[in-house]
């Protein structure tokens, strides 16, 4: 594989087999609960009667376990997730198998001039597709949809804090850490006869 942009590391590609089941399993909704039939049902059960002779917690526990998940089973509604990720269009579908084509096929995807063009592509078409759906989101009256949306993309980002060295240095920029890294690594992993390629 060639290296990665700018950098001296190559990229590694594997494949994983799985057999995790695509069906979703449905969760409670307890969005969507009557909670005063609810509170009347728990309030009806005659609880000393149902938790009387008992000789141990679990006596007790498991009664108690069965009357509540009854109740939740009667009224809290369950329904099937929708999909995290939002379903790209079949063109963005088309063009990001072109991309994964031209990357393993190419001996340099990197520095094709068809590459890069696919690339910019997607990039294009992948704002339209994200302004659009943002357009959707605003315009649909169940907010719930667009506030998740707002408020992952108004989540800040998290940078790596300020280092220091083993000389004491405070090392800030990405560049200074990855070096501070590698002097760390190369004097902990090092023997006396090991041998470093120049970079």
């Amino acid at each position: 594989m060639p290296h990665l942009g700018f950098s001296d590391h190559n990229i590694v590609s594997f494949e994983i087999d799985d057999n995790y089941s695509s069906c979703l399993l449905p969760v409670p909704n307890f969005l969507a609960v009557d909670y005063s039939a609810l509170n009347d049902f728990l309030a009806n059960i005659n609880w000393l009667a149902l938790l009387d002779n008992y000789n141990s917690c679990l006596d007790v526990y498991l009664p108690f376990c069965n009357v509540i998940y009854y109740a939740l089973g009667k009224f809290v509604p369950v329904e099937t997730p929708g999909a995290v990720a939002p379903k790209f269009p079949a063109h963005l579908r088309a063009v990001t198998l072109q991309k994964e084509r031209l990357f393993y096929n190419l001996s340099d995807p990197l520095n094709n001039a068809l590459y890069k063009k696919v690339c910019f592509g997607i990039d294009h078409q992948m704002k339209k597709f994200q302004a659009n759906r943002e357009r959707r989101l605003a315009a649909n009256t169940f907010a719930k949809e667009l506030y998740l949306h707002l408020k992952h993309k108004m989540k800040p980002k998290v940078y790596l804090p300020a280092l220091v060295d083993h000389l004491g240095n405070v090392v800030v920029s990405d560049m200074d850490k990855a070096n501070a890294f590698a002097a760390n690594f190369s004097n902990v992993f090092a023997t006396a006869h090991s041998i470093f390629p120049s970079i």
